[in-house]
């Protein structure tokens, strides 16, 4: 869903400003529209979650196999890829924000652009934080709206909230070092971390799942963000990209003569 999102807001990052305003809010409409409509019906959300395989899967991941958890996944292939395709326009909504964002100069210093943090963290934390609320009430469709329609506000608020914690740390000369070797490597520690949780967590690793409190599991979380900023610092020392980066580089390559 990312790869495809990202490849469709690419087509449009050399066409200007207009172009890339034009994704984000034909990719906010169309999102807004669709999960809109099935929150307000009811019956049909609740329905869908409660014949889905979800629970089947959360199981074998507590205490199957890896190969029984391969087996599942492709006897509910589409399944478990719908909703990657349901939330296509917001990724093309969100990634073409971010590019927007990433112009305007959003993640540097500067009064211009810490003004524009403040107002990112207003809407999304202020507002869309605040409405997030509804996933507590007894509306059925509260935690569906909060999911699928306030998550992309809330998370541009943490955008500008994170982005002035970090340049306040790089001024300050705090330990940045490794979140930026993360960003450079952000593919390879993406599957890395997925891959380290999986073992951890899953029943053919450790098995924790479920097993650990709120505190722990953020302790565990926090832990594998510590080694993945050594692991890619120490990477970033003898290569100028990650693995993965590399690979898809050199495919790239290859493809074009």
């Amino acid at each position: 869903g990312y790869a495809l999102a990202g490849w469709v807001v690419g087509l449009f990052m050399g066409r200007g400003r207009v172009a890339l305003w034009s994704l984000v809010i034909m990719g906010a409409l169309l999102h807004v529209a669709f999960f809109g409509l099935v929150a307000a019906v009811t019956d049909f959300a609740t329905a869908v979650h409660t014949l889905s395989p979800e629970a089947g899967l959360s199981a074998l991941q507590a205490g199957g196999g890896y190969l029984a958890q391969v087996a599942y996944r492709w006897e509910h292939f589409w399944y478990f890829r719908q909703e990657a395709l349901m939330v296509l326009p917001l990724n093309v909504a969100l990634f073409s924000a971010g590019a927007l964002l990433w112009r305007a100069g959003a993640f540097e210093s500067g009064p211009g652009p810490a003004r524009l943090r403040r107002w990112l963290v207003r809407v999304g934390l202020g507002l869309g934080g605040t409405a997030s609320l509804l996933m507590f009430s007894p509306m059925d469709s509260g935690l569906f709206v909060s999911r699928y329609l306030l998550a992309p506000l809330v998370a541009l608020g943490y955008l500008g909230l994170l982005g002035s914690l970090v340049l306040g740390m790089a001024r300050r000369g705090d330990w940045v070092d490794g979140i930026a070797a993360i960003g450079r490597v952000a593919l390879s520690a993406y599957v890395l971390q997925n891959i380290l949780c999986s073992v951890i967590f899953f029943g053919w690793g450790f098995g924790l799942k479920g097993q650990l409190g709120a505190p722990a599991t953020i302790g565990v979380l926090l832990g594998i963000a510590v080694l993945l900023a050594v692991l890619a610092q120490a990477w970033l020392r003898r290569f100028p990209r990650g693995p993965l980066e590399l690979a898809t580089h050199r495919l790239m390559r290859a493809a074009g003569g």
